[in-house]
């Protein structure tokens, strides 16, 4: 496992991660979403390089939704992206949300239950890809290493 840190990130600095994983060949104004800049984005650095990014959306007063989560291909399979969520999670509890909501990829819904979230509704397409709709509690008593 790489020496790994956690910690909270512009989002500038998540758009080379988002190009390369999400969204390869847009440029980064592409990659920008709606409420980006009110969004709290997260960064994992494995040896001191930025190798995940994940992008937390306030819903309500309680919600969160998770969108635009990536880790370099070369450093997946590592716990990079479980640590990001672990650390984020910890952040976020603390500061009254309890929920959280994200479109995930079928082939992401296995690493996504073991947090504790499940999926809603029917799986669906966009952009090629199919998805679905995954919520929960977000998890208490996390750790918040990283």
């Amino acid at each position: 496992m790489p020496d790994m840190r956690i910690t909270r990130i512009a989002l500038t600095d998540c758009m080379p991660i988002r190009r390369a994983v999400l969204w390869p060949g847009r440029t980064a104004e592409e990659c920008l979403v709606p409420g980006d800049a009110d969004a709290l984005h997260y960064g994992a650095f494995a040896d001191g390089v930025l190798a995940g990014c994940g992008s937390f959306f306030p819903v309500d007063g309680r919600t969160v939704r998770l969108r635009k989560c990536a880790v370099l291909p070369e450093c997946q399979g590592q716990g990079i992206g479980s640590a990001l969520l672990r650390r984020a999670f910890a952040d976020l509890r603390p500061l009254g949300f309890t929920g959280i909501t994200l479109d995930a990829r079928l082939t992401a819904v296995a690493f996504y239950r073991r947090f504790g979230l499940a999926p809603r509704g029917a799986p669906f397409v966009k952009s090629g890809l199919r998805y679905v709709v995954m919520e929960g509690t977000l998890p208490e008593g996390i750790d918040r290493a990283g």
